[in-house]
Parts: C-alpha cells; structure tokens; sequence
C-alpha cells in the first residue's frame, strides 16, 4: 500500500530550504543589501543545523505531541501579538478589555495543552514569538528603508523595543502563565471526568 504521507527527507529538505532562504532574507536585510559570502555560509549553517535537529526528532514517537504544542504556541503568540498590538496603537497602555482578552487567549491555550510543562514552556515560546512578531510590526518603515536618514532606523528600533517590554513586562507575562495553568487545571478535570 502506498503513503501518501511525505517522506522525513522531503520534510527535512523543505524546513532546510525555508530556515535558508529565512536566514538569508534577514541578513541580506540587516547587512544594508549587500550578499557576501559570509550571507551564503551563515544561512547553510543555520538551515543545516534546523534541518538536522528536525530530522531527530522526527524519528523519535513524540513528535506529534511536539507540534501539536509547537501549532498551539504558534496560534497563541499571534492572537498574543494581535490583542497587544491594538491596544499599543490604539493606547498607549492595557487596558482592562485587554487583559481580559489576553486572560481568555491565555486559558483556552491551557485548555488545549492541558499538561503544565507544555503550558509552560509554549507560554514562554508564545511570548517570545509575541515579542518578536510585534518587533518586525513596529519596525516595518526601518526594515523597508522608507526614512530619510540611517539614525532615524535607530530610533525605531529603540522605541520599538521600548514599547514591547513596557507592554509585555510583568503584569502580561504573569497573567499569561496563571491563566494558561488555571487553563490547563481546569481542562485536566472536565475532560478526565469525560
């Protein structure tokens, strides 16, 4: 009988070319749009590295439970970003809509993941990934090269990373954790008496 599956080398080969072209996108970016050599080697050791550790682990029986928890974090740094993101450009502060709503993304993460190591580590994923999706988002005119000047870049990226962590910093991160445990509590006993 025949899979229709992908094989592992398929799988392995495409996170390889996507971690390059990621890799090479980004410093052909930040090096001013300049391709030196040092572009090409850097992103087919990044690719290299990415591509080999995929390539463990998908030999390994947890691997669908890894991307399931990877796919729930992903989903959970986007709606992250998306609640905080609106409330920075609509305020300048969090309002109390927005904690709620970020209490609610928070749960139902937990909900999903259930186990408390996983919420915890895709808590601490999620936030990053927030982090850094907000950064690229604030930093879009630097990124594009539409100021005038090499120091205005600066001061985005300065008030970029001001604004993130004023945001994120402590009250977001703590609520994240304990409403993704009470998320995670809470799935464990409705869905174990079921």
């Amino acid at each position: 009988m025949h899979s229709t599956r992908p094989s592992i080398y398929a799988i392995v080969f495409a996170v390889f070319a996507v971690a390059f072209l990621f890799i090479f996108f980004f410093l052909w970016l930040f090096s001013g749009r300049v391709v030196q050599f040092e572009t090409y080697a850097i992103s087919f050791i990044y690719a290299a590295l990415c591509s080999s550790v995929l390539a463990v682990v998908m030999k390994r029986s947890v691997v669908r439970k890894f991307l399931q928890e990877i796919r729930v974090s992903v989903f959970w740094a986007l709606l992250l970003s998306a609640v905080l993101m609106h409330s920075l450009l609509t305020s300048q502060s969090l309002s109390i809509l927005d904690l709620v709503l970020l209490t609610l993304v928070c749960f139902w993460a937990g909900l999903i993941l259930v186990d408390i190591e996983s919420i915890v580590v895709g808590s601490f994923f999620a936030l990053g990934l927030c982090t850094l999706i907000m950064f690229v988002e604030f930093s879009i005119p630097a990124f594009l090269g539409v100021l005038s000047h090499a120091e205005f870049n600066e001061i985005v990226y300065y008030q970029a990373i001001r604004m993130i962590f004023t945001a994120i910093f402590p009250v977001p991160v703590i609520l994240c954790l304990v409403a993704g445990i009470l998320g995670g509590y809470f799935g464990e006993r409705v869905f174990a008496s079921v």
